[in-house]
Parts: C-alpha cells; sequence; structure tokens
C-alpha cells in the first residue's frame, strides 16, 4: 500500500504544469490572485457582460499570463468568455493590472434565471476567482429624480421612479435623510411601491420644521433600494440607486441675516486608501463630505468610485459609504473625492426683534461628550453668568469671553501628543485659560450648550496661507430667526464673521480628527487631502498625521514670532 501511495503521489507531481519562471528553485514560484468585479451583476439572456480582473503578483519572479477562461462550465446558459487585450500579459514580481474578459451568454429557453456562480482561470497561471452574476428574461433599469419644495409649511419631497426596463422592479419606501431639524408627517405606505415595463410612479414625503433654517443652499440624500423580478413574481436580483435633493432657503420676509462680503471658489480633493484586513466582512469606510451652510456651497463634487450608499451622522454630515468585505492587493480600496466649493464671507446680523431661546429636540447638539464637558459645575457655572434672554446677545458674550480670555498658546508637544491630538479638552482650556483653536472651539461648544444653545465644531482648513492648507477649527451655533451662525474665537473676527479663506470639510466633535473612518472593524487608513484656488494649483498634499498637527505647528509658529518681537523691543533700534 505505502508503495502505491508514492506512485500515485509522484504521478500527481508529474501531472502539475510548471509555472513560468519557476526552475525548481525554492522561492523562485510566483502565486497569483485575481479579484472579479461583474459590470453590471444583472443581465439579460443573449447579452453580453464586462467583468474586469484586478491581477496581483504576490510573488518574487514573473508571471506570464495568456488569457483566461471560464472553468467547469456545463451551463447552457453562458456561451463563452473572451479576453480582451495584449497577451501573453507579463506581471512583474509584486506588480498588478486589470485585464477584461467579455462574458458571453446564451438565449436558451431552458436556462433558468437565478444566479450564476463562475469559476475564472488564468491560462498560463495557477490562479482563478470566483465571479457572481444574474442572469434574467428581463430586467428592471431605474431611474430616479428628487424635488424638493421648502416654505412656510416646511417641506415638500417628491421622488419620482421610472422603470424604462422590460422586466417589473419593487422595493421598500425610499431611504431619506433630511436636516435633523425636521420630522416627517407624511410618508410611502410600509408596503413600498412596484413598477412594470415603462411605468413611472412619484413617492411623496412631507416634513415639518421644528426650527428655523438658515439660508443657503440645503439638500436631502436619498437611498433607493429594488428588486428585479423573475417571472414567478419572485425578487431574484436587486441592487440600489442615489439620488439627491435641493432646496434653496431665504429668510422669511425683509431681514436677511448674512451680508456677503467677497466669495471665492476652492478645490477640495481627498484620497482615501484602506488596507486590506482579516475581519472587515461587515466593515463600511465612511467619508464625510463638505457641507452647505450658510457661507459656503458645494458647487460640484465626484467621488471615484460611487459609494454603495449614503448616511447622514447626528451632526447634520454627508457621509458617502462604501463595503469593504475583504480585499485583495496592498490597498484593498483606494477612493478620491473632488468637490469645488464656493465660500463667502460673511456677517450676520441680529434678529430684529430679538431671538429667544432655541426650541425642539437637538439631541447631540445640546448634550456633553468626550472633550465637551457642558455637564460639569464649572462649565455650567461659567454659562450661567452670561445673563439676558436675548439668544444672540448672550452668544455674542459668550463667544467675546472665549476669543478674548482664552489665550492661543500651544501645548507642550510631549503633553500634547501624549493626549488627544485635536486637544486639550474644554474643562482644561477654561482651568489653563490657554489653548489651540480646537480648545477654544471646544470651550466655546461646551459654553453654548450649557447655557442651551445647540452648537457644533465645524473641521476645515484655512486656504491660501502658508503651509498652503492649515487644518483649523471653528464653531457653529444656533440661532432662532438667524440659523447656524458661524464664530471663530482664534481668529481676529467678530461674533458671527467668516472669511472665504475658511472651507468647513465636516462637522465633528469630541475625538474626531479627519473626515473618512472605518466603521465595524480596523484596517490601516491612509488619508491625503488637497485644498486650494479651482484649475489655479494642485494643492498640497496633506497626509492625516500632518493634518491633525497643524494647529500645533501654527502655534508654535505664532509662539516663535512672539518671542522675536520681545527680544527685538528689548534690544531697541540699533
Amino acid at each position: 500500500m505505502a508503495l502505491i501511495a508514492a506512485m500515485a503521489a509522484l504521478l500527481l507531481l508529474l501531472s502539475i504544469p510548471a509555472l513560468p519562471g519557476w526552475r525548481g528553485q525554492p522561492g523562485d514560484i510566483s502565486p497569483i490572485f485575481i479579484y472579479a468585479r461583474p459590470d453590471p451583476e444583472v443581465l439579460r439572456f443573449g447579452e453580453s457582460s464586462t467583468i474586469w480582473l484586478e491581477l496581483f503578483n504576490v510573488g518574487d519572479s514573473p508571471a506570464e499570463i495568456k488569457g483566461f477562461e471560464i472553468f467547469g462550465s456545463a451551463d447552457p446558459a453562458i456561451s463563452g468568455a473572451e479576453a480582451i487585450g495584449s497577451f501573453p500579459m507579463i506581471l512583474p514580481p509584486k506588480g498588478n493590472a486589470t485585464a477584461r474578459v467579455i462574458l458571453r451568454t446564451s438565449g436558451d429557453p431552458l436556462a433558468p434565471e437565478g444566479g450564476r456562480a463562475l469559476i475564472i482561470r488564468a491560462i498560463g497561471a495557477d490562479a482563478s476567482c470566483p465571479a457572481y452574476i444574474w442572469l434574467v428574461r428581463r430586467k428592471a433599469e431605474l431611474r430616479a429624480e428628487a424635488r424638493a419644495a421648502f416654505g412656510a409649511d416646511g417641506l415638500s419631497l417628491e421622488i419620482f421612479l421610472e422603470n424604462s426596463g422590460d422586466g417589473p422592479a419593487s422595493g421598500p419606501p425610499p431611504s431619506v435623510f433630511p436636516p435633523e431639524v425636521f420630522k416627517p408627517i407624511k410618508s410611502p405606505g410600509a408596503s413600498g411601491w412596484e413598477l412594470g415595463p415603462g411605468e413611472r410612479t412619484a413617492l411623496k414625503f412631507e416634513f415639518r420644521n421644528s426650527t428655523a433654517l438658515s439660508r443657503g443652499l440645503w439638500e436631502i440624500p436619498i437611498s433607493i433600494h429594488y428588486a428585479t423580478m423573475g417571472e414567478g413574481s419572485d425578487a431574484i436580483a436587486g441592487g440600489t440607486i442615489e439620488c439627491v435633493a435641493k432646496f434653496r432657503v431665504d429668510s422669511g420676509g425683509s431681514f436677511a441675516a448674512f451680508q456677503a462680503y467677497g466669495s471665492s471658489l476652492w478645490e477640495v480633493r481627498y484620497r482615501v486608501k484602506v488596507a486590506p484586513a482579516g475581519g472587515l466582512d461587515q466593515a463600511r469606510l465612511k467619508l464625510r463630505l463638505p457641507p452647505n451652510n450658510a457661507h459656503q456651497e458645494v458647487v460640484s463634487e465626484t467621488l471615484d468610485p460611487p459609494p454603495d450608499s449614503m448616511e447622514a451622522d447626528r451632526f447634520g454630515n454627508r457621509m458617502a459609504v462604501w463595503a469593504l468585505g475583504e480585499r485583495p492587493g496592498d490597498w484593498g480600496l483606494e477612493v478620491e473625492y473632488r468637490g469645488l466649493v464656493a465660500a463667502r464671507w460673511i456677517r450676520t446680523r441680529p434678529p430684529p426683534n430679538g431671538s429667544a431661546a432655541p426650541s425642539g429636540d437637538w439631541g447631540p447638539l445640546l448634550e456633553p461628550e468626550p472633550m465637551v464637558e457642558s455637564g460639569s459645575e464649572e462649565i455650567r457655572s461659567a454659562a450661567e453668568g452670561f445673563e439676558g434672554s436675548d439668544a444672540f446677545l448672550v452668544a455674542a458674550r459668550i463667544f467675546e469671553f472665549v476669543q478674548r480670555g482664552i489665550r492661543y498658546v500651544p501645548h507642550s508637544p510631549k503633553g500634547w501628543l501624549a493626549r488627544e491630538p485635536m486637544g486639550q479638552g474644554a474643562l482644561m482650556t477654561l482651568r489653563t485659560k490657554f489653548g489651540i483653536c480646537t480648545d477654544k472651539a471646544d470651550l466655546l461648544v461646551a459654553l453654548y450648550r450649557a447655557r442651551g444653545l445647540p452648537a457644533r465644531r465645524s473641521v476645515g482648513a484655512v486656504v491660501g496661507g502658508f503651509p498652503p492648507s492649515q487644518g483649523h477649527a471653528w464653531v457653529e451655533v444656533w440661532i432662532p430667526g438667524c440659523g447656524f451662525v458661524p464664530c471663530d474665537p482664534t481668529n481676529d473676527l467678530s461674533f458671527g464673521e467668516i472669511s472665504q479663506r475658511e472651507v468647513c470639510l465636516y462637522y465633528g466633535q469630541g475625538l474626531s480628527i479627519m473626515p473618512a473612518e472605518i466603521e465595524g472593524g480596523r484596517a490601516e487608513l491612509g488619508f491625503e487631502m488637497s485644498i486650494g484656488e479651482a484649475g489655479a494649483w494642485e494643492g498640497a498634499a496633506i497626509p492625516a498625521q500632518v493634518y491633525a498637527m497643524a494647529p500645533l505647528a501654527a502655534g508654535l509658529a505664532l509662539a516663535m514670532i512672539q518671542l522675536l518681537k520681545r527680544h527685538f523691543k528689548r534690544r531697541g533700534p540699533q
């Protein structure tokens, strides 16, 4: 028996073809890893589908690939595959490439509808990968458009759905993410919607806003999930489409809270990289996008690749979301964002008839959290010291206290880096009476919340200085009759004033330090940002670590300037 087993093992070894470039030396094997992306994943019988293959040579020697084939498929619905490109393809050691395969399907009437799991094998290399597609007799092709109208009665939203395909589709009510001040009062029933070929429908939503809205352009991300229906009226394949409804808010009557004194157009670019890691099946990449508010408007933006969905967080940020799963390569997912932001220099005027304390459910914008200890006795006592019933005047007095009473002095590098990379927190800043921009912003937010004024921290950049993009933080506080009023306690600006060089990238508080984050898992995250004048220059790429440390660098530079001034003042003229 042992002799028979040994002979069988020898025959098996002799039957394995030699890999290209392998001369039998240990360590010379070049293993290939392939990842397939079907596009589209749902197609009709008789159509062709493009499958993009990401190839990774993780070995130490070159690898030759002569083409690709569908391995072991006896399905009558699959008529063949054709590799498009120049072959043979040589992958260098530790190299990667992209290949294109056209998958052809037949119109066999006996082939059943449903999913197909295919194995695509590389010819000339011992490598293969699965690809999963859906085949249907009839296919739904959805288009979506949304319109929003804002008035005295609240917000009306209509989502128009059209099925331009030749098969039926259905889905639940769309997921709508309006600004947090809106409460739904009318929406489509829980049964959802259903569209036959060529049919069109309108889904209507109505919302009431509990408080006034600030002037400017607002938008509502919408996510629509749908299923393609098979011959037996069963949902056999699904998909998601996204759209956005925009509406503009103008202050009531002739009063305009925000006066503009100039504007600039800035280009914001992100590059986010997520390294593959184990246990990321349920993990997601979330990227906060620049908001629309009283002093800036996102004119246009692109995301590559497009996100799987759009969400809104507790601070009102728009968030693009990608499912990670297990992705191959040195970097499993690379996302590039490019947006054009029009920023204005604005000043805020107080409402003509004063402003009472805000009402309504503001949730996290009134609650304590890490670094914003608005529930502490010291901060509450300090906030109650600012008397008055006019919310605008009280907010202005609190702003002046932080702007003038808290010196801009950076922490020591050792102690600073040992704590939170974005500052020391509101309570410590109140006690020490010094800090950087994030410390002053945290204290201002904490005092506002302790006084019953909803507030949040704006995280962004000052554009046009040196370095070209410098991380910065300021505050927005909600004032009835005005909306969210910007206030920068670090720069020499008055309450309610913000310059066109300050671009808000997202709203955050506590431990938030950059727009990108991983939810539901842990993986290495690379982040770069560039921001500059639109069309004039490429901007300066800033890694995430530098972006987080920019306030420290600015503080050290300011301290050095002050020391030099004192030195020359003591010496006097020569």
